[in-house]
């Protein structure tokens, strides 16, 4: 790895995991890790290569620059600065007259990814994950996990590209276009899949104004306005929504609060 002084750089944001820093020319973002465990740089890595892969295949996302070491220690991973950006969700939120226009930004760049052919041989199928995540899944019966396998292989098989985490905080907004930004769960399968991940932001997550900057009656506005281009049955979305967040066991801490609570919201399990 390229050794990399930060001195003059400005530090854009704390999270838990990362600082993020952006360069003096504001020409690229850097996120720096706050521990040096193997794994923690294996996901770095692995982001590195989706973006360049995603990037490759005419998605617009920023461009990644590679792992770096840090001068005094420590490791990141640059990428291309957007400049003047801000999240679709927070653009929706500061002027909500303008809503349906950025809901219709959302809706067709997820059209251009749901469009792109995905490589197989480097990227899982989002239902390979998530049968994969059932033997995690505590709260569901041997039943009813075999009820959610038959479910999921019912979807029709596809081969095109999915976001993995599809709602309108993973895109940026600015004057040179719309960017796909946080990539981890990046798949192939039917965009059914990735209408069920916004569905279940905008059904289950609803109450979390302080993650979307929405009231729960406005992200319900936000669904209704985009799903009406999607082309899916929304039966089906709201079943597979309810237990969607397999994809996010072992990653995400509410997850499996989350399967237990909608266990007990949807007809599916009765």
């Amino acid at each position: 790895m390229t050794e990399l002084d930060i001195t003059g750089w400005s530090l854009l944001s704390e999270r838990p995991s990362t600082r993020n820093y952006t360069s003096p020319d504001r020409k690229w973002m850097l996120k720096v890790l706050r521990t040096l465990k193997d794994e923690d740089i294996e996901t770095l890595r692995k982001d590195q290569d989706i973006s360049s892969y995603v990037h490759s295949i005419g998605i617009t996302t920023p461009a990644a620059g590679g792992l770096v070491s840090i001068k005094g220690g420590g490791t990141g991973a640059l990428y291309q600065n957007i400049p003047d950006k801000k999240s679709l969700i927070r653009a929706i939120s500061e002027d909500w007259d303008r809503m349906p226009s950025y809901i219709h930004e959302f809706v067709e760049i997820g059209r251009i990814i749901h469009s792109k052919p995905c490589d197989k041989g480097r990227f899982i199928s989002v239902k390979d994950r998530m049968k994969g995540k059932l033997s995690l899944a505590t709260m569901y019966t041997e039943e009813e996990k075999v009820r959610i396998s038959d479910f999921l292989d019912a979807i029709p098989e596809c081969g095109n590209c999915l976001h993995g985490d599809y709602h309108p905080g993973n895109f940026l907004l600015s004057k040179t276009g719309v960017y796909a930004i946080d990539l981890g769960l990046f798949s192939y399968g039917d965009p059914l899949y990735d209408w069920a991940d916004w569905y279940l932001m905008t059904h289950y997550y609803s109450n979390r104004e302080d993650l979307f900057h929405l009231s729960s009656e406005k992200l319900l506005r936000c669904w209704e306005e985009s799903f009406r281009s999607s082309g899916c049955d929304e039966e089906q979305v709201s079943i597979l929504a309810s237990f969607y967040s397999l994809n996010y066991l072992g990653i995400m801490p509410t997850a499996s609060f989350t399967l237990e609570n909608n266990k007990k919201l949807t007809p599916f399990f009765k």
